[in-house]
């Protein structure tokens, strides 16, 4: 007989992904992640799965965040990071056991490490301090401010813990527009910056140089060069695009190779090294153009520098994002770099279509590119390519979280759906072993101006036909984020206790086209709100969500829509809005993406259009609100400020409504502490259940 689920038993569910095969397609290295409960904390560990059968073996055991594993050339080595030194560290092993090797850096490791095409060295990124001596933060700054931003960067980025002292509780100056960011924290006067150790240990070398960022460094195949994304300009911190940029790794000669138009995330050269590919899009539709798998010639010394107009997107014959766009909250990990096939004909990507994703190859010369996975429903969410074709990839669907699978790509034509899929791992087998897991059953319908829309419905467990249930509207974030065929813990949860669970991917949802991302912007609130109410409207017109007992919840843009959902309508029993927006006014100035996201998305700044700002905004409809409200919020969430709640919060307070405030100590954007995931789920079927079946 299944059991039901408790909020607790999301602890005891392993996260896996970040499938790294090695050169000779025998073995995969992959990440699982597990929540800790009892010291509050995530760890990771390296696991590896020998292709052509044996067990998955568990290949590093510490207490600690191991992570990013990537193999060595010749495939005798893994290099990943780790904290279990009390920073982040590149530690080196052998894919058949043993003890991890150090590579001693000086700073905190932030990137993946990246092997030279030889073997010898890996480059990393690191946050620094790369002010010029007697730089001043501004005019008429104290003499001593160099010195206090110097050594704040040592005790904030330094490799080694400051041991056991009490660090100085350092002042900070602001002059940046950039100066934090949320999952990072606050990084003020420190660049980002592209570094090279030799694998043996030894001096780590500074590669880029300048008061800019770099990221995402990329060896040319033949290992005098490394390319890295940069906007290596004075006003950097206003425009919201990045260039490409190619450096000697011997003498740190700088040469820009590529002019960019918007955003790129991560590089890749053709193993011939005359092409190099990347993630990323040209700006059209702002920060939010979704992105592209795009290419380019690499130009030679004193060639003119390529263009983003000169590039060839090979997404674009789709219209859909090159990157797995689908949110779940067993899912970790998922990221893939453009892949070269062996022969430089072919670069391969993810795209995501509606509810699923699937891994796609093009032809960089012209030509039709293919999908080159199947599964039909489901979702890919990352993806590696061996020297013989096998691709190791991390699959779900809505029943079923992430498990590692290998398929072999034949020469010649592919056909995706005929292609033999080896599954390798079944952690979930045994780990869900008497769980009640419900299918999500997916959905189209049409909105009021008869755009068709996609949803999903699962039921609750033991459901019986005809015999209504209380139903829960769950808002996803972004608004550019999706949802698809993708595990939810929570969505299980919650129809494990008797639930059904709606959601929709609303005008605004990445996945359908760049016109469909771009539908909401300026009308958040209007026509997206309508698309989300409809999903619930037809899950009653279904016959299974009673019309008396629904109620809402969302998280980020989500939890915006909860907030406004409640200054609109009466129709809920109860809310619970997470990490919400409730006053774009303010949202523009205290958010780390504030400008270029209100300035996108809204649009508009509290200057010239305060009134825009403001009309969309819960905060200045609150007095409509009927509906129990529920706010949940991370104190250290640098995306949506914990003071979106407050407002809102005190606003109810004040005029005598039903609310509570619910603040996560620590807890950024995204709840990461083990205790404070189970929290949330407790809590919300807490207040659901008195609202629905007890008030």
């Amino acid at each position: 007989m299944s059991r039901t689920l408790t909020a607790e038993q999301l602890a005891e569910l392993p996260i896996l992904g970040d499938p790294q095969i090695s050169p000779d397609g025998r073995f995969i290295a992959y990440v699982v992640q597990r929540l800790d409960p009892e010291k509050d904390e995530v760890r990771s560990n390296i696991w590896i799965v020998p292709v052509e059968g044996g067990e998955p073996y568990q290949l590093t055991q510490a207490q600690a965040q191991d992570r990013l594993p990537r193999w060595s050339p010749d495939g005798q080595l893994l290099a990943f990071v780790s904290d279990r030194s009390g920073q982040s560290q590149i530690y080196v092993i052998a894919p058949n056991g043993g003890e991890a090797r150090r590579i001693p850096t000086p700073h905190a490791v932030a990137s993946a490490p990246a092997w030279s095409p030889d073997g010898r060295y890996l480059a990393y990124v690191a946050r620094v301090f790369s002010k010029n001596e007697g730089w001043l933060p501004y005019a008429g700054a104290p003499a001593s401010d160099y010195e206090r931003a110097e050594r704040l960067a040592r005790t904030v980025y330094e490799a080694k813990p400051n041991e056991g002292q009490k660090p100085k509780a350092e002042v900070k100056v602001v002059t940046r527009l950039k100066y934090r960011f949320d999952i990072g924290g606050e990084y003020g006067d420190l660049r980002s910056h592209v570094f090279v150790v030799p694998a043996e240990g030894g001096e780590a070398r500074r590669v880029t140089s300048g008061d800019f960022d770099h990221e995402a460094p990329a060896w040319s195949p033949d290992g005098r060069y490394i390319a890295a994304v940069a906007c290596r300009r004075e006003d950097a911190d206003w425009l919201h695009k990045h260039d490409i940029w190619l450096f000697d790794v011997q003498s740190g000669d700088a040469r820009q190779i590529f002019e960019g138009t918007g955003s790129i995330y991560a590089l890749s050269f053709s193993p011939d090294g005359t092409r190099i590919a990347f993630l990323g899009h040209d700006g059209r539709s702002g920060h939010t153009t979704s992105l592209g798998c795009w290419t380019f010639e690499v130009s030679g010394a004193g060639d003119p520098v390529v263009h983003h107009r000169q590039a060839t997107n090979h997404a674009a014959p789709y219209d859909r994002p090159a990157i797995n766009q689908h949110v779940g909250d067993l899912r970790a990990f998922a990221w893939s770099s453009p892949v070269w096939s062996a022969d430089g004909r072919f670069v391969y990507f993810l795209l995501s279509d509606g509810g699923h994703s699937a891994i796609y190859r093009a032809p960089v010369d012209g030509g039709q590119g293919e999908r080159v996975s199947g599964h039909g429903r489901g979702s890919i969410a990352a993806f590696s390519l061996s020297a013989t074709g096998l691709i190791a990839y991390q699959y779900g669907d809505t029943k079923t979280p992430d498990e590692i699978f290998a398929v072999q790509l034949p020469p010649g034509e592919i056909q995706a759906d005929t292609l033999p899929v080896r599954q390798l791992t079944r952690v979930y087998a045994a780990a869900c072993q008497g769980l009640d897991f419900q299918d999500a059953e997916p959905f189209r319908y049409r909105a009021k101006d008869k755009l068709w829309l996609d949803g999903w419905v699962i039921k609750p467990a033991g459901y019986e036909p005809g015999k209504r249930y209380p139903t829960v509207l769950s808002i996803h974030g972004g608004p550019q984020g999706a949802y698809g065929d993708v595990f939810h813990y929570m969505f299980q949860f919650l129809a494990s206790n008797g639930y059904a669970v709606v959601y929709a991917n609303p005008r605004g949802s990445e996945c359908y086209g760049q016109a469909f991302a771009d539908a909401c912007f300026g009308d958040w609130g209007g026509a997206d709100f309508e698309d989300i109410m409809g999903a619930l409207d037809h899950v009653i017109e279904m016959g299974i969500a009673d019309p008396d007992r629904c109620v809402v919840t969302g998280w980020s843009y989500g939890g915006y829509m909860t907030c406004w959902t409640v200054t609109q309508t009466d129709r809920f029993k109860a809310a619970v809005a997470g990490a919400c927006v409730s006053n774009r006014h303010s949202f523009y100035g205290t958010s780390d993406i504030g400008v270029p996201f209100g300035e996108t998305e809204f649009p508009g700044n509290p200057w010239d259009n305060p009134e825009r700002l403001l009309e969309r905004s819960p905060i200045s409809h609150v007095k409509n609100v009927k509906t129990p409200l529920l706010l949940l919020h991370g104190e250290s969430d640098l995306r949506c400020p914990v003071t979106q709640s407050e407002e809102f919060f005190v606003a109810l307070k004040r005029l005598g409504k039903n609310v509570a405030m619910v603040r996560y100590p620590g807890a950024n954007h995204s709840l990461q502490r083990p205790s404070h995931k189970v929290d949330r789920l407790r809590r919300t079927l807490a207040f659901f259940d008195y609202w629905t079946r007890m008030a």
